[in-house]
């Protein structure tokens, strides 16, 4: 397989709700993320992350 060049962010949301979308988002780099355990689907979809 060729590279390509592409940088790639996996991105791994704890527990998945059905719960309204609240905006709010933590992250971490190499580690869990301290006391996150759920989150709502609506914000793993709006999540948008910097390159």
């Amino acid at each position: 397989m060729a590279a390509s060049g592409t940088r790639w962010t996996v991105v791994r949301p704890p527990v998945l709700q059905d719960k309204p979308h609240t905006g709010t988002y933590r992250r971490a780099f190499g580690a869990n993320v301290r006391g996150g355990r759920v989150i709502p689907r609506a914000d793993v979809a709006d999540a948008s992350w910097p390159s």
